[in-house]
């Protein structure tokens, strides 16, 4: 009996215990959003889902039925945070099969909700568009902020390709969830995007916002010709048209990246 009631007692004080520390909420990011609330009422939101198998496994390093019961604790872990949340709370606007993450849209109250679910949410993160600025010369630098634990990879791609197709790549070793990267950008006009991978997938996790490179300085261009009034006799010319192109002024335009 009283082996009974000490294997009782140490279940009971296991179910008590605090929930893993492995994700820590940044203060900051809540302030921020509240901010932004204050300001426009409603702000969007990425939720990190608590998985109960713990961290996330890139599937890559899964069994193909390992891959399958992570994937339905995923989709289980939003439909028990969806479960909690009151009427007329927060929107859910994007849910991810193979990450546990889901994108909402919320209020005060919504967010306070969130906060309340302490056993379904990890971290809250800001879900925030980022404009180009002006870039003026040198490398770009690209920075990965709240990157997985497990490791990662970055790459710059073209805006719209494929997730298997990439200009530039540059690994992130596990433990390092915060580095920067020094990138030169194409000099072909075009919209390019940083994203980040999982380890050993072509699963993006988030993309950047848009980087354009454009030509700021074009090679003049006339656009058309008109005969000027000549006195009888003498010789009428037109302007040749000259070609568009890449030139020694232009510049890339490049956002900061953003969890997505």
């Amino acid at each position: 009996m009283r082996r009974a009631v000490l294997l009782l007692l140490a279940l009971g004080l296991g179910l008590c215990a605090p929930l893993p520390a492995a994700a820590q909420q940044d203060p900051a990011v809540l302030d921020r959003i509240n901010a932004r609330i204050q300001s426009e009422e409603r702000a969007r939101v990425i939720v990190e889902l608590r998985l109960p198998a713990g961290a996330h496994v890139p599937e890559s390093q899964l069994s193909p039925a390992a891959v399958t019961v992570q994937r339905s604790d995923i989709a289980n872990a939003g439909a028990a945070l969806g479960s909690r949340m009151q009427p007329g709370g927060p929107k859910f606007l994007h849910r991810y099969e193979t990450l546990p993450y889901v994108v909402l849209d919320v209020d005060a109250a919504g967010l306070s909700q969130l906060k309340a679910a302490g056993l379904h949410v990890g971290r809250i993160f800001e879900d925030k568009r980022l404009s180009p600025v002006p870039y003026e010369s040198g490398p770009l630098v690209a920075t990965l902020s709240n990157g997985p634990a497990e490791g990662a990879w970055l790459a710059l791609a073209q805006v719209g390709s494929a997730a298997s197709t990439y200009l530039q790549y540059t690994f992130v070793t596990a433990g390092v969830t915060n580095r920067t990267w020094d990138v030169t950008m194409p000099t072909a006009l075009g919209n390019y995007e940083f994203r980040v991978y999982l380890l050993n997938t072509y699963t993006v996790m988030a993309r950047s916002a848009a980087v354009a490179v454009v030509n700021v300085n074009p090679t003049p261009a006339i656009g058309g010709s008109h005969r000027r009034a000549s006195p009888r006799g003498a010789r009428s010319a037109r302007s040749p048209l000259r070609a568009r192109g890449l030139s020694a002024g232009s510049r890339p335009l490049w956002a900061a990246s953003s969890a997505r």
